[in-house]
């Protein structure tokens, strides 16, 4: 063999350990850091919100460095930006194989890690609640159970409560993060949702208390408007119709309080340019602007919700003339008066909703008309219902709402259109 052939040999030996030395790794072990180097490029890019480039790095640390020191971190670092690239692509084919990608990659974290184990959990669940409530449900109670001092077991209990179909469980799990998390930011939405839930169930004196307590609590909160009116027709539905009466009067002289208190260049503006007015002092820095924005905001909150409680007490004790239809809510159809118009402009608006894409305004008003006794023929209720379902749930949702329908109170070919549109995706 000549020198010239053995140095060309020579040569390509040296090449071919520097390949194996720099680029590759030997049993998945990262012999020059560059595992390192991937993941914190692959965590710069989930910041910049860049996630496929993220999902890139991760994946290529997953691939060649199995064994590296960050590979249990890396596991769930790559599950988490599949699961905020394709978060609103599950429905999709190439969406739901990415979700179930994630899933993969959330399993496969092992380690003593308990933050990183619970998150990991707790991710599995908000995976799953994309697919179907069980499963996700599971995952959310192991958060709690197995890591409850961990900051999302509190979150993961609120999640667990929301999504399971059965009150009861439902109640309890409300009750229990009010309690064994007190400082809970969901104490808001658990306090909010057992008032409901008691409202559901008939339950009308204890909603009524943890209505005082949620006002009390909260007095500034979006939904404390709607808290009052809560109040007002669980009283009517308990036939304290007197009591209802006074706290509707109650309302009526916190409404003059707060007139009273708008500075005079304002008391001769319409409504719709007070509302104006107090949008223009949000960018007002003084103090005095901001006290006024707020006055005029609280007038106009407390108004209208004085005009929607107001209407109930006409549906509830008709003794003036029907008050204007624009005026009714979904809410109002739990007072005890109904009449046919009364379903028919709730139908409308329901559609209109489900026209718009506004899918959760329908699905309520929808849900409302079905679970009202009074309602003779919710099958149009129904109907809209197994229109939502299938965009946002696993066809099984939709099955169940068709299921739940007594016989005679669904039309049978709405029924049948409702499960064709079904047929072809689901595998109940």
């Amino acid at each position: 063999m000549s020198t010239r052939t053995k140095l060309n040999l020579k040569n390509i030996l040296y090449g071919v350990l520097a390949l194996s030395l720099g680029s590759m790794t030997v049993a998945g072990q990262d012999l020059f850091g560059r595992s390192k180097k991937l993941f914190d490029k692959g965590l710069e890019l989930k910041r910049k919100g860049n996630y496929a480039g993220a999902a890139e790095n991760f994946g290529k640390i997953i691939k060649k460095y199995p064994k590296s020191d960050v590979i249990q971190t890396t596991y769930y670092e790559y599950g988490a930006v599949l699961f905020k690239e394709y978060e609103w692509q599950y429905w999709k084919t190439a969406g739901l194989q990415k979700y179930f990608e994630a899933l993969e990659s959330f399993r496969q974290v092992n380690t003593s890690d308990d933050s990183l184990l619970a998150k990991s959990l707790y991710m599995q669940a908000r995976c799953f609640r994309k697919i179907h409530y069980r499963p996700a449900m599971a995952f959310y109670d192991s958060v709690t159970v197995l890591f409850p001092s961990h900051h999302l077991a509190d979150d993961a209990l609120f999640l667990s409560a929301y999504i399971d179909p059965n009150l009861p469980n439902s109640l309890a799990k409300y009750h229990q993060l009010r309690s064994q998390y007190p400082d809970s930011e969901h104490d808001l939405g658990a306090l909010y949702h057992l008032l409901q839930i008691y409202r559901t169930t008939g339950d009308y004196i204890k909603s009524n208390t943890l209505c005082t307590e949620f006002i009390e609590l909260y007095p500034d909160s979006y939904y404390t408007q709607s808290i009052f009116l809560y109040y007002v027709s669980n009283l009517l539905m308990s036939g304290e119709q007197s009591e209802a009466v006074k706290y509707v009067q109650k309302k009526a002289k916190e409404k003059q309080q707060l007139w009273e208190q708008i500075p005079k260049e304002y008391v001769d503006l319409s409504d719709n340019e007070l509302r104006r007015k107090a949008w223009n002092l949000r960018y007002e820095k003084d103090s005095t602007s901001q006290d006024n924005r707020k006055i005029i905001q609280s007038y106009l909150d407390t108004k209208i919700t004085l005009n929607k409680a107001i209407t109930i007490l006409d549906f509830a004790i008709p003794k003036r003339s029907q008050p204007v239809l624009d005026n009714v809510d979904s809410l109002f159809f739990t007072t005890g008066v109904f009449q046919e118009y009364h379903v028919s402009y709730a139908l409308e608006r329901a559609r209109e909703n489900l026209r718009n894409r506004n899918y959760v305004q329908a699905a309520n008003i929808s849900m409302d008309l079905v679970n009202n006794p009074l309602v003779r023929d919710p099958s149009e209720a129904y109907w809209i219902l197994g229109q939502i379902y299938p965009r946002f749930y696993l066809p099984s949702y939709s099955l169940q709402v068709l299921r739940i329908a007594k016989p005679g109170l669904i039309l049978q070919e709405d029924r049948m259109a409702c499960l064709e549109r079904l047929t072809d995706n689901t595998h109940d």
